[in-house]
């Protein structure tokens, strides 16, 4: 259902001005996710793309990146392409995610591009794919949010 008409309907029809740049001051002034290192490299309408590198402190004992690290950053490149459309006063928070491992990594930096697939009045879904350096595909994930808000 689109009905950017209705004042109810929680996503605008295209991405404001500047909407970018706000969500990457967001994403990189946050305090957990400043601790994990996670960047902000680009967002577009319904799609965002964000990074983090390689710490050998975020790896499992035997140094390999730790797998939370990965679904931490689907989860907020998959908000983070939620929120380039959402209409102020309007959030996501996330009520599931799921997450499949196919590559370990153990250098270098991942890459999540996330997009939209669905957006609804309460429920909003995306996806996301995790590359590393050499645009090997590491993980993928899903995740359904919750519209909260106004």
């Amino acid at each position: 259902m689109h009905a950017p008409d209705r004042p109810d309907w929680p996503f605008l029809a295209e991405m404001p001005h500047g909407r970018s740049e706000l969500q990457r001051q967001i994403v990189e002034g946050d305090p957990f996710l400043g601790l994990l290192g996670l960047r902000f490299c680009d967002a577009t309408a319904d799609a965002a793309t964000l990074a983090v590198a390689y710490r050998a402190d975020l790896t499992q004992p035997t140094g390999i990146l730790h797998g939370g690290l990965h679904s931490i950053l689907i989860d907020t490149a998959i908000a983070q392409a939620l929120l380039t459309t959402i209409r102020p006063g309007f959030s996501v928070v996330t009520v599931r995610l799921d997450t499949n491992y196919f590559a370990p990594v153990r250098s270098g930096r991942i890459v999540a591009g996330a997009r939209v697939v669905r957006k609804g009045k309460r429920l909003a879904h995306g996806e996301a794919v995790v590359t590393d350096e050499r645009e090997q595909g590491v993980a993928q994930g899903g995740g359904v949010f919750a519209v909260v808000g106004a």
